[in-house]
């Protein structure tokens, strides 16, 4: 989990960097891809929490220290949720609407499908904090969804499974749309946008439909290891964005190359440089070496002088 969690960090990290080096790539499409990678990366980084602390031996603690913990991976988690519905949309606008969508307001358009995630990650986030403060001294399994107590978790399972089942009728009626009306975009950003959306939809709600069966029919001493095997299935999910882009986005690939190679390049020459400070700091200890030694010779032969003279 640690090595697909890594390597997910790494991808995002990519596809970030993409849209800050290059020009072409910060449309509001790329922008809402680059803020859903950034949302994703902090789950990410909390999934090393529960990988640590079961490394540790610590298997519980109490609920209020874990929101402190995880309150931030868990705003990402929901927050990228929204993203992928908001990138949906955005492509869905595009193709439905080509004229309003070239002459609308890119500022106030950015604000508006921007602000939605972060009003859910805030509202989700608040409904947490009041249901922990009902039970701070619960142990818990510290993890991202262990945020969601009993009392919310089906809400929150609902407002899942409604949020995926919406994000498959925009990106669905977008496919048909775009086919009808021969739109470009489907050899360019929507194929490898729908292959994303397939994967996160699959791959969280059914995480979290098999956290919930865990939870009810694992025993109490074995939750923790079957919790582990849920956290895969999502790490594979967001570790898949940056392999996408890369095969099926003509644009995300030439970025991608050109990030991979200078980091090759920047790689290679540290590793060069390397034997040369050693080579360097050798040399020196060879000069320096015979001067101590003549120097300290001297010294002895002042002193055996000094005595000769002195007797």
């Amino acid at each position: 989990m640690i090595i697909l969690t890594s390597i997910g960090i790494f991808g995002d990290m990519n596809i970030i960097l993409a849209s800050v080096k290059n020009k072409s790539l910060r449309t509001p499409c790329h922008i809402f891809i680059a803020s859903n990678a950034f949302c994703d990366m902090l789950p990410q980084i909390g999934l090393y929490i529960p990988v640590f602390l079961t490394l540790s031996g610590i298997n519980y603690m109490e609920l209020q220290i874990c929101w402190f913990i995880e309150v931030i991976p868990y705003c990402g988690m929901n927050a990228a949720v929204i993203f992928t519905l908001s990138t949906g949309v955005d492509r869905l606008y595009s193709v439905l609407m080509p004229m309003n969508y070239n002459s609308a307001q890119k500022s106030y358009y950015l604000l508006i499908m921007l602000l939605l995630p972060c009003l859910y990650a805030i509202l989700w986030a608040t409904l947490t904090y009041i249901a922990m403060k009902g039970q701070p001294h619960n142990q818990v399994v510290c993890g991202v969804t262990t945020l969601i107590v009993s009392s919310l978790s089906q809400y929150n399972f609902y407002a899942t499974i409604g949020i995926s089942l919406l994000v498959l009728v925009v990106y669905g009626a977008t496919w048909v749309i775009a086919k009808k009306l021969g739109s470009k975009m489907i050899g360019q950003l929507l194929k490898p946008l729908t292959i994303i959306m397939i994967v996160v939809t699959l791959t969280y709600p059914m995480s979290y439909i098999l956290l919930a069966i865990i939870n009810v029919v694992v025993p109490a001493d074995r939750v923790v290891t079957f919790r582990m095997t849920t956290f895969l299935l999502v790490c594979l999910g967001y570790a898949a964005n940056f392999f996408v882009l890369f095969t099926f986005s003509k644009d995300y690939k030439t970025a991608f190359r050109q990030q991979l190679s200078w980091m090759i390049k920047s790689w290679s020459n540290n590793i060069q440089v390397m034997p040369t400070v050693f080579e360097h700091s050798r040399n020196s200890r060879r000069t320096t070496e015979p001067k101590s030694i003549g120097s300290t010779a001297r010294v002895l032969t002042r002193v055996q002088s000094t005595r000769s003279s002195a007797i």
